[in-house]
């Protein structure tokens, strides 16, 4: 009940139980002592206790007291003596008075205290349904399903006849997004414009429930039966046009994304055409030099094969690229990649540093191997034995002359630990944070910018990693972790 309807409710019963006391005073002033007229008196205080008002319930009692107490004198007067009955009956009334105004006013508590109860739980149960309904409406939803859902849900929730989500242009209806029964048709009038976010509106003779989740968009609730519909929708729409926004949001994004990774498969379909088809003409040119570095077109001054030996080397770094390019395209375009199987890292690793013996000598360095005789990891052997080349390699060009590189590989917590160190200039603080991102090159001599992100990309996908250390005296060090081979037996009893 609304406060004002209250207030009239109490002046309406204070009138009334007045009304009634004046009347019973009257009837008890022209009585005989003898009749018991003053009991009357405890009709309009117990009329009092429906106001559930202690003062108004006090203020008659004190009233029928005063009213009694004359009356009995006016009665005595009117005899000429007072009897003894008749003082024992106003005696009794009084206390008649004073019991029924403590029920009344204990009555009156317990009232408000079950007001209060059903209140609040009116309140919880209005809270939970909010909450729920707010759960129900936070997940990945496009706006059209957030709106759908939530014209669906309140029109149950609401007992309405219809749900609708409409627009409004230039004081039209625009669009019908949603509307629920089908066959509903919106009312011919459109509701006028009014700073009320949710209100009740009567349109083409049509009762609804209005609540605009923005200025031009509006939910509609025909014939609402449900009581507290009004207050309800005021407390959901709040979170409602934060979720509203949310969705557009994440519809957004999501759209973005789409055309990001359209983008990025068409490059990378073209990286990967273009790296297939570059190594077949690569391979068969450096045949070619090959055999004419060997005397097969016949001897060759010792320019041209120094010239041949230059194109042989510029020829391997472009096969070793469209290789990269192939390696990288196939593992970021999140396609099956081959099964992992046993590798015997430790063989990689003396393998690796035989391989580059020539380019050691050439660069006059000394490399340094601390390897167990056997160390196996699950994973692809070719891209480790890639992961492994990339780092030998980058150690050998940014080693000085003279210098000392030292490959150490080891079993340390569980993991198999590789580094590679060397004493180069190292990586400035600054440009670490780049220093495994695509074609990026922080040292002097630059590069293709391929390699560490490759090794970064090879380590990750087989459950490992790599980072950059700082060595100590100068130079770098780069340590990757990779999770040893399991035996079957171990991994039955982990299971």
């Amino acid at each position: 009940m609304r406060p004002g309807a209250i207030l009239v409710t109490m002046r309406a019963l204070a009138l009334l139980s007045a009304l009634l006391i004046g009347g019973v005073f009257l009837a008890d002033v022209l009585t005989p002592q003898a009749l018991v007229v003053a009991i009357l008196y405890n009709v309009p205080i117990a009329l009092t206790g429906l106001a559930l008002s202690r003062r108004l319930t006090l203020g008659m009692t004190l009233l029928a007291l005063a009213a009694n107490l004359l009356a009995g004198l006016l009665n005595a007067k009117a005899a000429g003596s007072l009897e003894g009955v008749a003082v024992l009956n106003r005696l009794f009334s009084a206390l008649s008075f004073l019991l029924v105004a403590l029920l009344s006013l204990k009555a009156g508590e317990s009232s408000s205290r079950l007001a209060l109860a059903r209140a609040e739980e009116r309140r919880a149960r209005r809270e939970r349904q909010l909450r729920q309904l707010v759960e129900d409406l936070s997940g990945p939803l496009t706006p059209p399903e957030l709106l759908e859902r939530a014209a669906r849900v309140l029109k149950n929730l609401f007992e309405a006849d219809a749900a609708a989500v409409l627009t409004l242009r230039g004081g039209r209806w625009g669009e019908r997004l949603y509307a629920t029964p089908k066959g509903w048709e919106a009312p011919q009038e459109a509701p006028a414009s009014s700073p009320q976010p949710v209100r009740q509106v009567l349109l083409s003779g049509r009762s609804f429930l209005l609540g605009h989740l923005q200025p031009d968009l509006l939910l509609l609730f025909e014939h609402p039966r449900h009581e507290g519909a009004a207050a309800f929708l005021q407390e959901l729409l709040p979170p409602l046009q934060a979720l509203w926004g949310k969705a557009r949001l994440f519809a957004r994004l999501q759209e973005q994304q789409e055309k990001l990774a359209q983008r990025n498969a068409v490059i990378r379909d073209l990286i990967y055409a273009f790296s297939h088809d570059l190594r077949t003409p690569l391979m068969a040119n450096a045949m070619n030099l090959r055999l004419a570095l060997e005397g097969a077109y016949g001897e060759l001054a010792e320019e041209f094969k120094k010239s041949l030996r230059n194109g042989l080397e510029a020829n391997q770094d472009l096969l070793e690229l469209a290789e990269e390019l192939l390696l990288l395209a196939q593992l970021e375009s999140g396609e099956a990649l081959p099964p992992k199987r046993p590798v015997d890292l430790a063989r990689l690793v003396r393998e690796g540093v035989e391989r580059l013996e020539g380019l050691w000598r050439e660069r006059r360095l000394e490399i340094r191997v601390s390897a167990p005789e056997r160390l196996e990891v699950p994973g692809r052997e070719g891209d480790l034995r890639r992961l492994l080349q990339n780092l030998l390699d980058n150690a050998a060009k940014f080693a000085p002359p003279e210098s000392e590189v030292e490959v150490r590989l080891e079993e340390a917590g569980g993991v198999a630990r590789l580094e590679v160190a060397d004493r180069g200039p190292g990586i400035p603080p600054e440009a670490r944070e780049r220093l495994f991102t695509r074609f990026s090159s922080h040292r002097a001599g630059g590069g293709k910018g391929l390699g560490l992100y490759l090794a970064r990309q090879i380590a990750q996908s087989h459950g490992g990693s790599i980072r950059y250390l700082e060595r100590p005296g100068g130079g770098s060090l780069f340590r990757v972790e990779l999770p040893l081979l399991v035996p079957f037996e171990e991994a039955l009893q982990a299971k």
